[in-house]
């Protein structure tokens, strides 16, 4: 497909995309530039469906007026619409768009940034992403919102993941608000909405469904900012957590708790295990926050209220509190083997590693646990050796095999091990975010380089010819898109999922073995994808992926084979109170798969299509919650927590 960029056609390079949408598709154009192209009915994600080809050509229509009137000078964290896209004359084909149409827009490409829903992830937050940068982040958010509304702008669709940020240590986080396309201004509505950060009161509290009535205005804007405050500070959004009355069957699910304005400050409301005690926040912004999603309060929250945060890290249990002391420490009682005996049988918990730093990754190699852990500056692996020096940062990822560590950013993969020369390598960056195409699984490494797929163990990756001190380079397996691929590795073969353009592919591969097993024939993927992850079993991939459409966020389970054939699936909306609502983590287990959740480990089955919920573990409540990363391990699973890693064994 080719697009007139100003007086230059562009081709559309597939490969070359990295962000995917209900809407439109995002593409890299290599010069600094992004471009956004909207779907047509005639989309292979949208054709065939009625309502989403009548949307399609709704917003087609309308931003051939928008667009061109996009108002100039909004503050620089709005990344705004530079040049139109326009159709090139002369296009052949029945659905071939008329010359001169707007087709989308070109905007700057904002790189080495992480959606602000990163920031509410206990694993992230753990990494090195501190709640005192977020209180800075907001402070800033906060002139941005008044700038914009001085201009009669808002940006309506307020939600976290078209706010982007940009942290190092020891730097100002800067903000950069994308999809500035839908924001509201002059007449033009902002058609668009993202239930967890829409206002209650523009919707029909009698419809009983979070769907706005009224149109979006300062004050929905100020209500977002509030919603996404407290889900930065808390981890937990003002209608998170579940509804626990004295009476049962009085519970509210989220949707009603929004219309009746039962927010995590009202009684009767349990908070997920990860999220941060609400008494972490002083009691002055506790009491605005309650204001603003109990009793419909709309002014902007007081900035000093946020500037005037001084957050401290407890020095006995880690948890982050802007108060004079922490509200939940308590003296560790560490044991090495703890036992619990219930009706339905024993669950043991052996703390394998501990420490009072933060733990980043674990993977098994072979019967040896390997893991890496942050402390006083160092980056430290399971025998202490130091693999890297420096602050914690939430912008590395990391990978083991053996004794090689990985740490990858920005697009550089660097391997490290002890008595080796560290080796640099370019790889390919899954997205705009600059997160590179990257998996290990304790003893090889995955990574996506030039389009080419390669996987190694540790002697692949560091070691040198004798002869001239050169380093051996493992074959590739096969070529990739590259852009936009999630790689995913299990104990004897790995998936990757690419999503470019209208093609979504899913293939698996084996280390040591050329050539990948590619299947177009995955059920209809919708939406933007927001988050994934995967575990392996016996012959079999159990992959989930959270996607936002249509202002909700679905989670969808796919078990595939290692031809990546589909076997199974499930699906269940965000919070919506079951086991797969909640994103949690999961290990496979021959054909079964477990998942921590705030209850404990539940376990499920494939039967007849179908994933389905067979049995919960509640004996394993105290060792586990919703954020507990789990490993298959010789006689049980072993939890990954905060700072501990336990062996429980399932009586």
């Amino acid at each position: 497909m080719e697009v007139l960029i100003g007086a230059e056609r562009v081709r559309v390079d597939p490969r070359k995309a990295f962000g995917k949408g209900g809407e439109a598709d995002v593409y890299d154009l290599g010069d600094g530039r992004a471009l956004k192209l909207y779907k047509t009915d005639a989309h292979p994600d949208i054709k065939g469906l009625a309502a989403e080809e009548q949307a399609a050509r709704a917003r087609q229509g309308l931003q051939q007026r928008k667009l061109p009137a996009f108002p100039k000078g909004l503050p620089a964290e709005v990344v705004a619409p530079q040049e139109l896209a326009l159709a090139v004359p002369g296009a052949r084909g029945r659905s071939a768009p008329p010359a001169g149409l707007v087709l989308g827009y070109t905007m700057p490409l904002v790189r080495g940034a992480e959606p602000l829903l990163r920031w509410a992830e206990p694993v992230f937050r753990r990494a090195g992403a501190t709640s005192a940068q977020a209180a800075q982040l907001f402070s800033a958010f906060h002139g941005v919102l008044h700038a914009l509304h001085a201009r009669g702008v808002q940006i309506g669709d307020c939600n976290d993941a078209n706010l982007l940020v940009q942290a190092a240590p020891g730097l100002l986080p800067k903000l950069s608000i994308i999809d500035a396309d839908s924001f509201q201004f002059g007449g033009f509505p902002c058609p668009v909405f993202t239930e967890r950060f829409l206002d209650p009161r523009l919707c029909d509290r009698a419809s009983g469904q979070p769907v706005p009535r009224l149109p979006h205005d300062d004050q929905s804007d100020w209500f977002a900012y509030a919603a996404l405050l407290c889900q930065t500070l808390l981890l937990v959004g003002p209608w998170g957590g579940i509804h626990r009355p004295r009476d049962p069957s009085q519970a509210l699910n989220a949707h009603r708790r929004m219309l009746e304005r039962l927010s995590i400050f009202s009684p009767g409301i349990q908070l997920p295990k990860a999220a941060a005690p609400r008494e972490s926040l002083p009691d002055d912004l506790l009491h605005a926050l309650a204001q603003v999603f109990e009793h419909d309060v709309r002014a902007p929250l007081p900035l000093p209220l946020v500037q005037g945060l001084a957050f401290v890290a407890c020095a006995s249990c880690g948890l982050e509190h802007a108060r004079a002391a922490c509200p939940r420490c308590r003296p560790h009682a560490a044991a090495a083997v703890v036992t619990v005996v219930a009706s339905r049988g024993a669950v043991t918990a052996q703390t394998l590693f501990e420490t009072p730093g933060a733990l980043l990754a674990a993977a098994y190699d072979g019967p040896t646990l390997r893991h890496l852990h942050h402390l006083r500056g160092r980056y430290l692996r399971e025998d202490q050796g130091c693999a890297l020096v420096g602050p914690l940062d939430p912008g590395l990822q990391f990978g083991l095999a053996g004794g090689v560590t990985a740490v990858a950013k920005s697009g550089k993969l660097v391997l490290l091990r002890e008595g080796s020369l560290p080796r640099t390598l370019c790889v390919d960056d899954a997205g705009a975010g600059g997160s590179a195409v990257l998996a290990s699984n304790g003893t090889h490494l995955a990574w996506s380089q030039g389009g080419q797929l390669f996987c190694a163990g540790e002697e692949s990756l560091l070691r040198p010819e004798a002869a001239r001190g050169l380093w051996l380079e493992p074959e590739p397996l096969g070529t990739v898109l590259g852009a936009a691929t999630r790689l995913f590795l299990g104990p004897a073969f790995g998936l990757g999922l690419t999503r470019a353009g209208a093609l979504t592919v899913a293939f698996t591969f084996t280390p040591g073995r050329r050539g990948l097993h590619e299947e177009l024939g995955l059920p209809r993927l919708q939406g933007e994808l927001v988050r994934a992850r995967c575990a392996f079993g016996e012959g079999r991939a159990f992959l989930l992926l959270a996607l936002r459409h249509a202002g909700r966020t679905q989670h969808r389970l796919l078990c595939l084979d290692r031809e990546a054939r589909l076997v199974a699936e499930a699906e269940a909306f965000e919070g919506d109170g079951s086991w797969l609502g909640a994103f949690p983590e999961l290990c496979a287990a021959g054909v079964l798969l477990f998942a921590a959740t705030d209850d404990g480990l539940v376990r499920a089955e494939v039967r007849g299509g179908k994933i389905e919920l067979v049995r919960l573990f509640p004996d394993t409540e105290p060792f586990v919650d919703g954020a507990t990363r789990l490993l298959l391990a010789p006689g049980g699973l072993v939890a990954a927590a905060a700072r501990t890693l336990r062996l429980l064994r399932l009586g």
